[in-house]
């Protein structure tokens, strides 16, 4: 069984409080109900937090004698710590596929009869913690909360109770944390699958250093969402990403609410989740903060599409253009505007979006392919449509009208006729149905 220095009666993170003399959960003074076993598994997390444990060091901590089913038993409590904490256990607890899961508060010990806190893993001077007590006579809850990465925290003192003083000291940002954000954003830039791998790493390096670094988190999010967007990933890695970017845009919109970053990638999240109105309220925010940024103009074009304004998203999409012409990936855009005329049954117009897309970018074709067949077969070409698809057929065989509808996640009644429609399109070029899991074609 877990243990703790029982000089210490109390953990205290953010709003909350682990009474270890009575084995209960505290917010704001308030107990909140939690099974004994999901309570040691919290504590253990707690105790250890900032670093990675694994489900079996987790079942060694709490069974006194291992259970039936001990992942099963682990992965329930904590379901039943998550809900607990409420909306706090999405930044709080990160679950690392295939290693265990971390606690990323910050963890504090207390003696509620000598009211002295302390970090529950003592730091060197030169890494002192920003916070220090001088005296106390009740619980302390959440004492402090890091700035984002830019802000500088100045000398304050909160009145927590009576005869009470915390002094939160200056605190400046992480250097070093923040020399790694700003390379892993120059790759994630870049837009290739060993880019972004690297730019992953680069963003976890920088979050190891400084878990508040908002750059961090935001590119954190964007580079897991590109795998998604990009085909780089399996499509069951889908649920466990999202999850994940969404935790760290959550923690970086508490620290920073106004970012337009943070909400531009909160309204992408919400677009591959199939859920284009919130996605535009997201983006619509993000343009409210920054005005004029290009590249939201044309993930709100993308967003529109999937809430079925085919005629909105190719608007969207064109102010996007007009803002930055000279933008090097402005062939997805292209692309894109494309894509809308096809679920608008406008062959014409689509054709000339993928003329453009093509020109701007001709390693691009195998993209524009099969969304240029159902252009050309709308128009009634269906010998050159079904001539362009042989072709590609040849080069990619995996792709089937199961492997295509999977790069969709359908936001509204219809988007979903839409799709149905050309997905009748391409079974009758002889496309298969099939389910290959392999492929990408947007």
């Amino acid at each position: 069984m877990s243990t703790t220095d029982q000089n210490f009666r109390q953990l205290r993170f953010g709003s909350f409080v682990l009474d270890l003399s009575r084995s209960v959960l505290l917010h704001e003074g308030r107990q909140v109900p939690l099974r004994r076993q999901a309570f040691d598994t919290l504590r253990y997390m707690a105790e250890h937090s900032g670093r990675v444990v694994s489900k079996g060091e987790l079942v060694e901590a709490v069974w006194a004698s291992p259970p039936a089913d001990p992942d099963g038993s682990i992965v329930q409590c904590v379901k039943e710590i998550r809900k607990a904490l409420g909306t706090d256990a999405r930044w709080m607890i990160r679950t690392v596929p295939g290693a265990g899961y971390e606690f990323k508060a910050d963890v504090f010990k207390a003696d509620v009869f000598k009211a002295d806190v302390e970090p529950a893993h003592p730091k060197t001077e030169a890494s002192e913690s920003p916070i220090r007590v001088s005296s106390s006579r009740a619980a302390i809850g959440e004492l402090w909360r890091r700035p984002a990465l830019t802000a500088t925290a100045a000398v304050i003192l909160i009145a927590v109770s009576a005869g009470t003083i915390v002094q939160v000291k200056e605190r400046a940002p992480n250097a070093n944390a923040a020399h790694y954000a700003i390379l892993g954003t120059a790759l994630a830039d870049r837009r290739t699958s060993n880019d972004n791998r690297e730019a992953l790493t680069l963003f976890d390096k920088a979050l190891d250093l400084d878990p508040d670094n908002v750059l961090a988190l935001i590119g954190y999010a964007r580079v897991l969402v590109n795998d998604l967007t990009e085909g780089w990933v399996p499509s069951q890695d889908r649920s466990v990403r999202l999850a994940q970017a969404e935790t760290a845009l959550d923690h970086a919109l508490k620290i920073d609410p106004d970012h337009p970053d943070a909400h531009q990638m909160m309204g992408t999240i919400w677009r591959v989740r199939g859920k284009p109105e919130q996605a535009i309220a997201e983006l619509e925010q993000a343009l409210r903060l920054a005005p004029n940024r290009a590249w939201v103009r044309s993930e709100l074009g993308r967003s529109r599409l999937e809430a079925g304004d085919s005629a909105g998203a190719i608007r969207e999409l064109e102010i996007a253009m007009h803002l930055r012409p000279q933008e090097p990936a402005i062939y997805i855009w292209y692309f894109q505007a494309g894509m809308a005329a096809v679920h608008a049954s406008d062959g014409e117009t689509a054709l000339r979006w993928f003329q453009k897309s093509e020109e701007a970018s001709p390693a691009y074709r195998r993209f524009v392919a099969v969304w240029r067949a159902v252009a050309l077969a709308d128009l009634g070409r269906e010998d050159e449509a079904r001539s362009l698809l042989v072709g590609y057929l040849s080069n990619k065989p995996a792709i089937t009208i199961a492997s295509w509808r999977r790069n969709f996640v359908d936001g509204s009644e219809t988007v979903a006729a839409q799709r149905a429609r050309i997905a009748g399109v391409l079974r009758r070029l002889g496309v298969p149905d099939g389910d290959f899991t392999s492929g990408s074609v947007r």
